[in-house]
C-alpha cells in the first residue's frame, strides 16, 4: 500500500541553535508584529491542518532549511500552525513537558493529519531523532538572510546593536585590563622601594654593628698590650678612684643626711671634675 506524502513530520532542532531564533533574538513588541501578520495572511487557521485551537487559535513557527556540507542554518519564513500541529513539529519538546501521553496525543494527530498508521508515524519519528542526533556534532550557523524583509530589517538591527554592545564590552574590559596592570605595575614599584629601604637599614645598621665591633676590639688589644692613651688612662684612673670613695663611703653612711653628704662628696670629687671626652669615652664603653 503506498502512503500518501507526508505534510506534517518533526522538525527537531539542533542543540547548537536552541533559543537562537526570531522569539529570542526580538523584543516582544517586534515579535508581536511579524506573527500577528503571518496570522492575518493565514486567515487565522493553520497552514497545514485548517484548523484552529480551542484556547488559541493558532502559534507561530520558524521555518529553518538546513545546508548539511557548509553548516548554516537558514530560516526561511514563518508558517502558521494549530496548537496541535505545533506540538508534532516540536514533538521532542512536547514529550519532555508533557510526558508518554502528550507524545502519544501528537503522534495520534500526526497519524490523523497524514493518514498513516500509528507504527508508520513511529518510525517517521524515529528517523527524525536520528537525523537529530547527526545533525547535533556541527555547531550550525543561524542566518536570517533568506527571511521575508521585514524580518531581516528587525535583525540586521538588533545583531547591530548587539555587536556594538559587544564591542562596548570588549572596550570596557581593555580598559580594566590596563587599569589593572598599572596598578600592578605601581604596588610593585612600590614594593621594590620599600624592599630597597629595608636593604639600605640592614645594611647601615651592620655597619654600625662593625664599627661598634671595630672599637671594641681594638679596645681590648690596647688594654692587653697596655698602649693606652691618655684619656683611656684618665678614664681607668678616675673609675678606681670612684670606687674607692664609693666603698669608704658606704662604711660612713649611718643616717640620711650623712647619705646625702655623701653622695654629694662623690659628685663633687669624682663625676663633676670629668671632662666630657672622659665621659663621652666610658659612656662609649
Amino acid at each position: 500500500m503506498q502512503q500518501n506524502r507526508p505534510i506534517l513530520i518533526p522538525e527537531l532542532i539542533p542543540r547548537s541553535s536552541w533559543f537562537n531564533n526570531l522569539r529570542s533574538l526580538l523584543a516582544q513588541d517586534q515579535w508581536d508584529i511579524i506573527r500577528k501578520q503571518a496570522y492575518r495572511a493565514a486567515g487565522y487557521r493553520c497552514e497545514i491542518c485548517g484548523g484552529k485551537g480551542e484556547k488559541w487559535p493558532v502559534e507561530a513557527h520558524e521555518r529553518w532549511r538546513f545546508d548539511d556540507k557548509n553548516s548554516i542554518q537558514y530560516l526561511d519564513g514563518l508558517i502558521v500552525l494549530c496548537p496541535m500541529c505545533h506540538k508534532v513539529k516540536h514533538i521532542g519538546f512536547t514529550e519532555i513537558r508533557g510526558g508518554v501521553p502528550a507524545y502519544i496525543a501528537a503522534r495520534a494527530w500526526m497519524a490523523r493529519i497524514n493518514n498513516w498508521p500509528e507504527d508508520v508515524c513511529e518510525v517517521a519519528i524515529r528517523g527524525e531523532f536520528a537525523r537529530w542526533q547527526e545533525r547535533n556534532q556541527i555547531n550550525w550557523k543561524v542566518d536570517y538572510s533568506q527571511a521575508p524583509y521585514i524580518v531581516q530589517g528587525m535583525v540586521r538591527d538588533i545583531i547591530a546593536k548587539r555587536e556594538e554592545g559587544r564591542e562596548a564590552n570588549r572596550n570596557a574590559a581593555e580598559f580594566l585590563r590596563k587599569k589593572e596592570a598599572i596598578e600592578l605595575t605601581k604596588r610593585a614599584f612600590i614594593v621594590t622601594e620599600i624592599n630597597q629601604q629595608r636593604d639600605i637599614d640592614r645594611t647601615y645598621q651592620k655597619f654600625l654593628a662593625s664599627i661598634k665591633r671595630k672599637n671594641r676590639d681594638e679596645l681590648l688589644i690596647n688594654r692587653k698590650s697596655g698602649n693606652q692613651s691618655d684619656a683611656e688612662r684618665t678614664v681607668y684612673e678616675v673609675t678606681r678612684r670612684r670606687q674607692e670613695v664609693e666603698l669608704r663611703a658606704q662604711k660612713q653612711i649611718n643616717s640620711p643626711i650623712q647619705n646625702y653628704r655623701v653622695m654629694q662628696f662623690v659628685y663633687d670629687e669624682v663625676i663633676a671634675p670629668q671632662p666630657k671626652v672622659i665621659r663621652k669615652l666610658r659612656l662609649e664603653e
